[in-house]
């Protein structure tokens, strides 16, 4: 708890991220190691919840609980209740993840992609915040809930805050910069120009790529990805613009 609280409190988590990182703790490591003196943890036993972890196949859970307990072992060092570290010797005690590549467009079809980009005649702003992608490589969650005070047009830039107000009724809406820092964006002038062209439509709303369907509500982050997979340029899956330049 005191781990948390201070990580907390450091300002680099969400209070959704805390939430998780707590629950996981609660659900998979405290039962089995909460009531014991945290001197008297061996590597072979914080071992243990993780390896409990790895037989329901959840790898991924297993390897941020490797990571959690790393650094609370490593606040028991800094704060003098043991000497060394044994959750140092936990790489390697479980499988890790298998890394999945994301597909990407091969870099000759990207000239086919603009075109579709240039021709869609479905949303509006849909097809803004696909090519608003493509200028800029933010993720899904960043530019879909960006708000029009995170932009300065004169000075083409875009300033992705830590977190942003919750606005109510809308999932996820306080998620702001993926490491929980605010990141400055230089805007090309296609973007500003891109930007400047939605703002005659939604400069007077919540969100800059506000849903024409649902108002006061962002697009969908299905949105993009439909479009994707409807054209034959990516899977089912959540969206991610990225072009492949192997072979240059």
């Amino acid at each position: 708890m005191e781990w948390h609280t201070k990580k907390r409190k450091e300002g680099k988590w969400s209070a959704s991220h805390a939430e998780r990182i707590w629950r996981r703790l609660e659900l998979n490591v405290l039962p089995l190691l909460g009531q014991r003196p945290v001197a008297e943890l061996k590597t072979v036993e914080l071992l243990y919840p993780l390896q409990v972890v790895e037989k329901t196949g959840c790898l991924t859970v297993t390897e941020r609980l490797r990571q959690y307990i790393t650094g609370i072992m490593r606040h028991a060092v800094q704060t003098g209740r043991i000497d060394t570290n044994p959750a140092l010797d936990l790489q390697g005690g479980t499988a890790t993840p298998k890394e999945t590549h994301r597909p990407a467009l091969p870099l000759e079809r990207l000239p086919e992609l603009r075109r579709r980009l240039n021709e869609y005649s479905g949303s509006f702003t849909g097809r803004h915040a696909m090519q608003f992608a493509l200028l800029t490589g933010a993720r899904s969650s960043e530019f879909r809930f960006a708000r029009w005070a995170e932009f300065d047009l004169a000075r083409a830039e875009w300033t992705i805050p830590a977190q942003r107000e919750v606005v109510e009724g809308v999932k996820y809406s306080g998620r702001g910069e993926k490491m929980g820092t605010p990141r400055l964006i230089p805007l090309a002038r296609q973007a500003v120009e891109l930007l400047r062209a939605l703002q005659v439509l939604t400069g007077d709303k919540t969100f800059v790529f506000e849903s024409q369907q649902r108002r006061g509500m962002p697009i969908s982050e299905n949105t993009p990805n439909e479009v994707c997979v409807s054209w034959g340029m990516t899977q089912k899956r959540k969206f991610v613009c990225t072009v492949s330049t192997d072979g240059l």
